[in-house]
């Protein structure tokens, strides 16, 4: 949302949380986004103008039905070397309800 408000030119981007820019030479970065801590806010994404029949389950070369994906949690209390999961959600796991889902 507030990427958005940016570029509306209705934040600056000293006003956007969680991001990093170069202003005079220098790196700046802004203190982080706050999590989203109900994920039934998040409103799933406008698949209406999407052809898909183009998207299909690539490691399964018979089948042609197409298919779509979904998020269903955030987080993740591991803490594996190779992984950028907590990095980018945090290590407190968040889910969508069953019913949202």
């Amino acid at each position: 949302m507030q990427i958005a408000m940016y570029l509306d030119g209705k934040l600056s981007k000293k006003e956007l949380k969680g991001v990093t820019y170069q202003e005079q030479g220098k790196l700046v970065t802004t203190p982080p986004q706050e999590m989203i801590e109900d994920l039934d806010e998040i409103p799933f994404p406008d698949r209406s103008k999407l052809e898909i029949d183009d998207y299909h389950e690539r490691y399964n070369f018979n089948s042609r039905k197409p298919f779509a994906t979904i998020l269903t949690s955030r987080g993740c209390p591991m803490s594996c070397t190779y992984c950028a999961s907590p990095a980018f959600w945090g290590r407190k796991v968040r889910r969508r309800s069953v019913e949202n889902v």
